[in-house]
């Protein structure tokens, strides 16, 4: 939704000189043996969704 607006020209970045350029996606989460699967099924999908940045 909002890349179309920013494509569009509605949005304009701001502050280009302190951004950072992209360096991966970083998870924290708290190691708990009953959420374990449930937390591996979302980094999956996470990383999944995000090899092509």
């Amino acid at each position: 939704m909002i890349l179309d607006d920013f494509e569009q020209g509605e949005l304009i970045p701001i502050l280009k000189e302190y951004w950072y350029p992209y360096s991966g996606l970083y998870v924290y989460f708290h190691r708990n043996t009953q959420k374990a699967k449930r937390v591996r099924v979302l980094i999956d999908f996470l990383t999944e969704k995000t090899q092509h940045l």
